[in-house]
């Protein structure tokens, strides 16, 4: 996303006037910018509980991680200007792309989540021929 930022903005320096898409794009990347940077620094910052400070590592982590979030929308957005510039059509396909994308990532999260939490249960709850472990059964017995 970086590359392509940096090669877009050089690739605008020798156009004398920007129309209103082209230069929403080009705010909107000099916006992601900066966010991805920082994402790209400080997301990947591995803490040991053993290393002083490690409370404030993680945190530092956790809202870089955000803070990329916000980033990726951000480019996102200014990759659907650079489109509106190019062609309506093409933006109206990306618009409804981006809303298919978006359902897809809860529904495949969903199937995702059911053999997760089926296989990854706490080891006092996993009984040998139990797929659930019920407290009342013990009691009953």
């Amino acid at each position: 996303m970086l590359a392509f930022i940096v090669t877009f903005m050089l690739a605008n320096l020798q156009t004398p006037k920007l129309d209103g898409p082209l230069l929403h794009a080009v705010y909107l990347f000099a916006i992601a910018a900066p966010m991805l940077v920082m994402s790209l620094s400080f997301a990947s910052i591995r803490s040991n509980q053993s290393v002083r400070g490690w409370r404030i590592l993680e945190v530092i982590s956790g809202g870089a991680w955000m803070v990329g979030g916000v980033g990726q929308i951000t480019f996102t957005l200014g990759i659907g200007s650079l489109i509106a510039h190019l062609n309506s059509v093409a933006l109206t396909i990306f618009i409804y792309s981006a809303v298919a994308a978006s359902a897809l990532l809860f529904i495949f999260a969903c199937v995702y989540a059911i053999p997760y939490v089926r296989y990854n249960k706490p080891k006092e709850q996993k009984k040998e021929g139990d797929d659930v472990a019920l407290p009342l059964q013990d009691a009953q017995s």
